[in-house]
């Protein structure tokens, strides 16, 4: 009797000793599975921002600026239909950016998209500029937008909830920089025109003080301020590299001209 007593202590050990070997083999394989899931994911999305930096470096500043507002739109649309915080309209777009859920992730990598191609933007603008002899209009306009840039790149990896500090200092930093940029430019340069000049600071002054009202009215939603602020500066943007581009394009019409008329004289 005691043997078999003995005899079956053994089985139940031997096989609790089998089961945890097996739930311990099952743990390391997901420990394991994890990091190379996680580096799977992070090497596509190399790929893909290389991919997109290529495709869109050689675009017009115009059209750079009309996929950076393409980018952003469709990444707040898909998160506020995926995110599990219907509160957010009552706070602000970066609350999209909060909890580490699936949302958040498409809105940070859409920031971190539009960072790109504000990027490329710095680079398209500068050349622009130097073709038609501005170079200090385009200098400024290279180191502007390549700190805006480095904004939203930072206001994408550091979101608001866990990093309230670096995310406040830079989405601040980064309003404070388009300011200055949007009323020096048009002083900078004689390539725009009276007219141009004049709506160029009007939209600059109505997407600063739709900023500031937002900060000053918090009682009221301060995403209807901040959509109308980000819609005047995407117009913005958009207005100042068409105005850019004709104005060289009329620069280098009128230098062609001359030189034919000095070969036919």
């Amino acid at each position: 009797g005691s043997r078999r007593f003995n005899d079956g202590i053994g089985s139940v050990r031997g096989s609790s000793t089998k089961c945890c070997s097996r739930d311990n083999r099952k743990a390391q394989q997901i420990v394991i599975k994890k990091p190379r899931s996680t580096a799977g994911v992070f090497i596509w999305y190399n790929v893909f921002m290389k991919l997109f930096i290529l495709s869109t470096q050689k675009l017009a500043p115009a059209r750079l600026t009309v996929w950076m507002t393409l980018v952003f739109l469709v990444g707040i649309a898909l998160s506020a239909c995926l995110t599990s915080e219907p509160q957010w309209v009552n706070w602000s777009f970066s609350a999209l950016g909060e909890r580490g859920e699936l949302s958040s992730f498409i809105f940070n990598i859409a920031i971190a998209m539009m960072a790109v191609i504000m990027w490329c933007l710095a680079e398209s603008m500068s050349g622009i500029l130097e073709q038609a002899e501005a170079v200090a209009t385009a200098r400024l306009s290279l180191v502007a937008l390549r700190t805006i840039a480095f904004c939203g790149m930072a206001i994408a990896i550091f979101p608001n909830d866990t990093q309230h500090g670096l995310h406040y200092i830079f989405s601040r930093l980064s309003i404070i920089v388009f300011a200055f940029y949007a009323f020096m430019l048009p002083f900078t340069t004689s390539l725009f025109t009276r007219q141009q000049k004049s709506i160029m600071l009007g939209l600059s002054v109505a997407a600063v003080m739709a900023c500031v009202q937002g900060f000053v009215h918090r009682e009221f939603s301060f995403v209807v301020y901040e959509a109308a602020a980000g819609g005047l500066g995407a117009l913005w943007f958009y207005l100042t590299s068409k105005f850019a581009q004709q104005a060289v394009h009329a620069s280098t019409a009128t230098l062609q001209s001359s030189v034919s008329q000095q070969k036919a004289s």
